[in-house]
């Protein structure tokens, strides 16, 4: 992930983010084992597929976490949110992806009010 621009690794982040709950993981052990959980329940439901195109959709999905895993995702999460700690990234990880939205567009609404007044 070090060979990702920012904007890209912030559209991994958010897709990834829709997927996988991340509150609360602080720590890239922590992001990294829900990674799997999410791959194992991809596997899982590749193997209960009843069509082909269901298992091959599922396989895909558990490459892409595999790739993830592999690259270091959580590692570059972490360094993100360090670097920008009122940041989406940061703000999932603490609070989850909606509430952290809801957050931040609350304090951008905030911030036009004082420019304003």
């Amino acid at each position: 992930m070090d060979s990702v621009t920012r904007p890209e690794f912030h559209k991994i982040f958010r897709r990834v983010a829709g997927y996988i709950d991340l509150k609360g993981k602080f720590t890239e052990e922590a992001i990294e084992e829900e990674l799997v959980k999410a791959r194992d329940k991809c596997l899982k439901l590749r193997r209960k597929a009843e069509t082909q195109q269901e298992s091959a959709k599922f396989k895909r999905a558990a490459m892409g976490y595999d790739r993830l895993l592999e690259h270091g995702f959580a590692a570059r999460a972490i360094y993100e949110a360090n670097r920008n700690l009122r940041g989406i990234i940061a703000m999932t990880l603490k609070h989850g992806y909606k509430e952290a939205k809801k957050r931040i567009l609350a304090q951008k609404r905030a911030e036009i009010r004082r420019k304003r007044g």
